[in-house]
């Protein structure tokens, strides 16, 4: 029976937040009231570093160097074009004496399972099956006493600089191989009909806390990612929560694509997945496929279908020597060819006849004739 493989190509690309994000007061400018600058040097739903204008976020603010009471407490911001500004939706404004104030952010607004304190912050319980945003932090503001003169856009606010929490993965399949020419100038073709591609072994929920690196005097500052034993920036993951063959449809798909040779079809588009370490022979992509076979023969001008498989079963493991964990801020591409026939060249059918010996019976019977 042919044998069918999977080869597994990984592509990842690490998206960070680039130096641009230490930016101080500026006294050039300033406004008594609070407004933002948000950006996200890692892109998410639009292309470049510009948070999209018709989103929002939320904020929580202290004044500098206190904790346990906000000075906004979780008040959503967003924009506003008559002024090109991100303002809250309550106006606020910079209190006097040279008081500093230190600001927190997040998307999406509102988003339950986050804790904040001065600090640290937390997520607990999130649940990626189920929720299916572009979670993002920004690097804390600290110690901001007026609105910056910003370099996003021109504007001017407190410096907010999104970093995106979760992983984000994808998948991919293309046919490798659709014809071969055999030694002895006969051809072999295949027509494949991908019917459903499956992962398993999935954590979905898990928490993260990370703390401040460090509190400078003024300006921003990063928050310290989880790290695990293997060194791998990942979320503390919930063991009992793993993907099965029928979770969600965002980890399955049972659409049917008729498959070209070197044609790539996005079978699972870019999702949203928990942080998490891959471990050996757990987290796993499957295919189910049907095969067709046809030969033309040397002389032939038409060719014959010779093979007829159905519901065909592929797996392969996700764990790979270059894609270890699938990190923060990360967004992985697995291309998944089906190459049917494998490495090596096919094995032709050969026979071996052999004819089992006669077993020598006796027997004495009596014919009468007339005669």
């Amino acid at each position: 029976m042919k044998r069918f493989f999977l080869i597994l190509a990984v592509a990842v690309t690490a998206i960070t937040a680039c130096s641009k994000s230490e930016l101080a007061p500026s006294a050039a400018k300033v406004d008594n009231q609070i407004s933002f600058m948000p950006a996200n040097y890692a892109s998410t739903k639009v292309d470049g570093p510009t948070f999209p204008t018709d989103e929002t976020f939320s904020t929580y603010a202290w004044t500098a160097g206190t904790a346990g009471t906000y000075f906004m407490d979780n008040v959503t911001i967003k924009y506003d074009a008559s002024d090109d500004r991100w303002k809250p939706v309550t106006t606020y404004y910079w209190p006097g004496y040279n008081q500093g104030v230190d600001f927190f952010s997040y998307y999406p607004s509102g988003m339950s399972g986050l804790t904040v304190a001065a600090n640290q912050i937390s997520y607990t319980n999130i649940n990626f099956a189920t929720v299916q945003d572009d979670i993002m932090y920004a690097d804390k503001a600290v110690a901001y006493t007026q609105n910056a003169h910003g370099e996003v856009g021109g504007r001017d606010g407190v410096p907010t600089f999104f970093r995106h929490a979760a992983a984000k993965v994808m998948f991919k399949a293309v046919l490798g191989t659709a014809t071969k020419t055999e030694t002895d100038g006969s051809v072999t073709r295949w027509e494949i009909k991908l019917k459903g591609v499956n992962l398993t072994g999935v954590y979905t929920k898990g928490d993260c806390t990370m703390p401040l690196a460090s509190t400078p005097t003024t300006g921003q500052v990063q928050w310290t990612k989880p790290t695990d034993a293997n060194g791998y920036n990942v979320w503390t993951k919930d063991t009992g929560a793993t993907v099965n063959s029928d979770i969600d449809t965002k980890y399955n798909n049972s659409n049917h694509y008729d498959m070209v040779s070197g044609e790539a079809i996005d079978v699972i588009p870019a999702f949203y997945v928990l942080p998490q370490t891959l471990v050996a022979d757990q987290q796993k992509v499957t295919i189910v496929f049907d095969v067709k076979t046809y030969r033309k023969l040397v002389g032939e001008t038409a060719e014959s279908l010779v093979l007829t498989q159905t519901d065909q079963v592929a797996s392969a493991d996700l764990l790979t020597t270059t894609i270890p964990a699938w990190e923060m801020s990360h967004f992985i591409t697995y291309t998944i060819t089906i190459n049917p026939t494998g490495s090596f060249d096919p094995k032709p059918i050969y026979f071996d006849p052999a004819v089992d010996n006669w077993v020598a019976d006796s027997a004495t019977t009596a014919i009468n004739l007339n005669l």
